[in-house]
Protein backbone atom coordinates (compact mmCIF):
# COMPACT_ATOMS: atom_id res chain seq x y z
CA UNK A 1 0.00 0.00 0.00
CA UNK A 2 1.29 3.46 -0.86
CA UNK A 3 0.13 6.68 0.73
CA UNK A 4 0.93 10.09 -0.77
CA UNK A 5 0.73 12.83 1.85
CA UNK A 6 1.06 16.47 0.84
CA UNK A 7 0.62 19.89 2.40
CA UNK A 8 1.05 23.46 1.29
CA UNK A 9 4.17 25.32 2.39
CA UNK A 10 4.99 29.01 2.19
CA UNK A 11 8.28 30.57 3.20
CA UNK A 12 8.62 33.32 0.62
CA UNK A 13 11.45 34.92 2.59
CA UNK A 14 13.75 32.10 1.46
CA UNK A 15 11.93 31.55 -1.83
CA UNK A 16 10.28 28.28 -0.87
CA UNK A 17 6.61 27.68 -1.57
CA UNK A 18 4.38 25.10 -3.14
CA UNK A 19 3.49 21.61 -1.99
CA UNK A 20 5.63 19.47 0.27
CA UNK A 21 5.02 15.76 -0.28
CA UNK A 22 6.05 12.45 1.23
CA UNK A 23 5.25 8.92 0.11
CA UNK A 24 4.77 6.21 2.72
CA UNK A 25 4.75 2.51 1.85
CA UNK A 26 3.37 -0.39 3.84
CA UNK A 27 3.33 -4.14 3.32
CA UNK A 28 2.08 -7.21 5.13
CA UNK A 29 4.59 -9.06 7.27
CA UNK A 30 4.86 -12.85 7.52
CA UNK A 31 2.50 -12.77 10.52
CA UNK A 32 -0.04 -10.71 8.51
CA UNK A 33 0.63 -7.34 10.20
CA UNK A 34 0.99 -4.06 8.33
CA UNK A 35 4.60 -2.82 8.54
CA UNK A 36 6.55 0.06 7.03
CA UNK A 37 8.23 -0.69 3.70
CA UNK A 38 11.74 0.59 4.46
CA UNK A 39 12.73 0.71 0.79
CA UNK A 40 9.99 3.27 0.15
CA UNK A 41 10.53 5.08 3.47
CA UNK A 42 14.21 5.82 2.86
CA UNK A 43 14.08 6.55 -0.87
CA UNK A 44 14.90 10.26 -1.14
CA UNK A 45 13.16 10.39 -4.53
CA UNK A 46 9.81 9.83 -2.83
CA UNK A 47 9.69 13.10 -0.91
CA UNK A 48 10.31 16.71 -1.75
CA UNK A 49 8.82 20.00 -2.85
CA UNK A 50 6.66 20.68 -5.88
CA UNK A 51 6.92 24.42 -6.56
CA UNK A 52 9.95 26.49 -5.62
CA UNK A 53 12.68 25.66 -3.15
CA UNK A 54 15.11 28.46 -2.31
CA UNK A 55 14.08 30.22 -5.51
CA UNK A 56 14.64 27.25 -7.82
CA UNK A 57 11.69 25.61 -9.56
CA UNK A 58 11.09 22.03 -8.48
CA UNK A 59 9.50 19.41 -10.75
CA UNK A 60 5.80 18.64 -10.88
CA UNK A 61 4.92 15.44 -9.03
CA UNK A 62 1.72 13.42 -9.01
CA UNK A 63 0.58 9.94 -8.06
CA UNK A 64 1.09 8.63 -11.61
CA UNK A 65 4.73 9.73 -11.72
CA UNK A 66 5.37 8.19 -8.31
CA UNK A 67 3.74 4.93 -9.36
CA UNK A 68 5.86 4.82 -12.53
CA UNK A 69 9.04 5.46 -10.51
CA UNK A 70 8.23 2.68 -8.04
CA UNK A 71 7.48 0.20 -10.82
CA UNK A 72 10.94 0.86 -12.33
CA UNK A 73 12.66 0.14 -9.02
Amino acid sequence: MLVLVSWEITSRGIGTYGTLYQVYGYEKSADNKLVVNKRVRFDKNLSGVEGYQQGEEQPYVNAGLIKSYIKKE
